[in-house]
């Protein structure tokens, strides 16, 4: 309530009835101001009139006598003028009948006074030059004091007209005076003086400032009806333009705000509409940057985690998220103590936050699985380069430590192989050398080791090369595969593997529909196969069978090799097909292998798009499986497309 008072709309309708109000007050007040002046002023005239209408009346009761006689001499000798002239007495005669004397003429001069103040509704008072009160209708004249004082009275005797109002002590009331001089030639006779109370000028002045407070109200009510039709189209348009701005507070930019009201109002919300377009342009732009931002955090396999200057989470991405182990992403304003419990990292913001500089760190995590992270922590800084925390990139190595610890096994392996069927041949040629050429039966002996070594060195060389071509074919996409049927692929193999099986009376047994087909590299896929099977021959005994069978497996073929050799035990399955990895390494070189035959069969099967998997038992042998994907025609993906539709 007390906001709605303080709205502009309302204090612009207070405003335009306080201006009218002051308005007609202020006019009313100059009115009746200007009014009361001129109701004195006409009461001062028409007392003066009705003084001068008098003057003859009371002038012959005046003594025509010098002043320098008393009164009572004066007196006397008109009495006795008027006596030795006969005359008859007259009412307007001083001393008109011979029985008069001066109390009877002063009664005479009462009367007429009473009279004429009946007539005239007015306070008549006649005083003499020497301020002898003669003659006074509202109280008894002997017992009046001199008024030669009063103000109007002294101005009278001076020979002008004069008029006051003031406090009568006499009446105890404000009254109204005028007086006039009753002269005979350049002397003053008398002075009469006339007085009406203020209290009656006033009753008639309360119905006249009544009827004009009724004139003043209607004015007023006129004023503010009308100031309020004026101020309807600024209200309104006000009204219109605060629902706008409102709206645009709440974030709706698309609705345009009305242009109603005056000029002014118009133009401003004509640059409010502007500004909304110019502000939603940018919502949207920022809305853009901020979803490509999201979009890129999300989508970054390296984990992001920005924290503010008291260490508290300000951004986190998935990525993050998971490599620390937590359940979601954590809402921010959380402290980095709360969310992760790993003093490493806290250690590494702390660096970051107090030098400034930019710090590298590694972490172990435990996992599930366990990983290897790498943290790299900058400053995070604003536009005006001003610090505002740090960020932190988490970078998952593991797969990085792994690839370097193959190539450094890798190496080790290589320089091993290489380095064992080397010293061999050295030994026995220096042995050769050294006398034993001449003995034919040594020699011969000595030069079958060496060859051995040799096809041995040859065999490791070209499995190196093969894997190194395979690889690079698969990666250069180079390796053709044609759509065509297996069975052919498998029975060649079988083929080659054959003499090795039947000296240890190994039975080979294929099972495989004739009609099944897969695209593949037969040259490739023949290889791989018989790595498999040369392996399966190598551990198992001697009569033991072995089985290569394929079969279609939803939308793949599998090709499984199976023997019942003695087993591979559990911890060694993840990497068995590792470049040199040997379960036993001592009947693994005394058999002959290089230890690449399995990673060379891997390689195949990612060159196919396929992958390879590996099932065993210690004591009752192994199944190799070799996973090829079968494509879908054309004419069914579109079919099961249109069945979705």
């Amino acid at each position: 309530m007390r906001e709605r008072w303080r709205s502009l709309p309302t204090q612009t309708i207070w405003a335009v009835v306080l201006a009218a109000g002051l308005a007609v007050g202020g006019l009313a007040l100059v009115a009746g101001w200007k009014i009361r002046q001129t109701a004195y002023q006409q009461t001062f005239e028409q007392l003066l009139r009705q003084a001068d209408v008098l003057e003859p009346v009371f002038r012959p009761y005046l003594p025509l006598s010098s002043p320098t006689k008393p009164v009572e001499e004066t007196l006397l000798d008109k009495k006795a003028f008027s006596e030795r002239s006969g005359s008859k007495s007259k009412p307007s005669e001083w001393g008109s009948s011979s029985a008069s004397s001066l109390p009877e003429t002063q009664r005479a001069v009462q009367e007429l006074c009473l009279q004429m103040a009946r007539a005239s509704q007015t306070r008549i008072t006649l005083i003499l030059s020497d301020g002898t009160v003669l003659g006074e209708s509202e109280e008894k004249p002997d017992l009046m004091e001199p008024h030669s004082s009063r103000p109007e009275i002294r101005q009278a005797l001076q020979g002008q007209p004069a008029t006051s109002l003031r406090y009568s002590h006499t009446l105890r009331q404000w009254m109204f005076y005028a007086a006039i001089p009753i002269r005979e030639g350049d002397r003053t006779l008398a002075v009469l003086r006339l007085a009406q109370p203020k209290a009656e000028v006033d009753r008639q002045l309360q119905s006249l400032w009544l009827w004009l407070a009724g004139v003043g109200g209607v004015m007023l009510s006129l004023g503010v009806a009308v100031g309020l039709w004026l101020l309807r189209p600024f209200l309104i348009g006000w009204k219109v333009l605060l629902q706008g701005a409102k709206r645009l507070v709440q974030g709706d930019w698309a609705t345009p705000i009305a242009l109603a009201g005056p000029a002014d109002l118009r133009q401003l919300a004509d640059c409010l509409n502007q500004l909304a377009q110019t502000l939603q342009g940018r919502q949207q732009s920022l809305l853009a940057q901020e979803s490509e931002l999201q979009a890129i955090l999300t989508s970054m396999t390296e984990g992001v985690l920005a924290v503010d200057s008291q260490r508290r989470v300000v951004s986190i991405n998935p990525s993050a998220a998971e490599l620390l182990g937590l359940e979601a992403e954590p809402s921010a304003s959380r402290a980095l103590e709360e969310i992760t419990r790993y003093p490493e990292l806290n250690r590494l913001v702390d660096q970051v936050l107090t030098s400034g500089e930019t710090v590298v760190a590694q972490i172990r995590l435990p996992g599930p699985p366990p990983r290897e992270v790498q943290l790299q922590g900058t400053v995070l800084r604003d536009a005006d380069q001003e610090p505002l925390g740090a960020l932190v990139v988490l970078r998952d190595v593991t797969r990085l430590r792994q690839l370097e610890n193959l190539r450094r096994d890798f190496v080790a392996n290589v320089s091993h192989e290489l380095k064992t069927p080397l010293t061999s041949i050295q030994g026995f040629v220096e042995a050769l050398l050294e006398g034993a050429l001449h003995d034919p039966d040594q020699a011969e002996r000595f030069l079958k080791i060496i060859a051995e070594q040799t096809q041995r060195l040859q065999n490791l060389v070209e499995d190196l090369l093969s894997l190194s071509r395979i690889e690079q074919e698969a990666e250069s996409q180079q390796i053709r595969l044609e759509l065509g049927p297996i069975r052919g692929v498998l029975e060649s193999a079988i083929e080659l593997c054959r003499p090795k099986a039947e000296e240890k009376q190994i039975p080979l047994h294929l099972d495989c529909p004739e009609d099944l087909q897969v695209p593949r590299n037969a040259a490739l896929l023949e290889q791989a196969v018989v790595n498999l099977l040369d392996n399966a021959i190598k551990y198992s005994s001697e009569g033991q069978p072995v089985l290569l069978e394929a079969f279609q497996q939803g939308q793949e073929v599998v090709i499984r090799v199976q023997d019942h050799g003695c087993g591979i035990p559990p911890e060694h399955l993840d990497r068995i097909f590792e470049r040199f990895y040997r379960v036993d390494k001592a009947r693994s070189r005394k058999l002959g292998g290089t230890g690449l035959g399995l990673a060379i069969v891997k390689h195949i099967a990612l060159a196919h798009n396929g992958r390879v998997a590996v099932e065993s038992q210690v004591g009752q042998g192994s199944s190799f499986y070799i996973y090829l994907p079968i494509p879908i025609p054309q004419d069914s993906l579109s079919t099961v497309q249109g069945g979705q539709a």
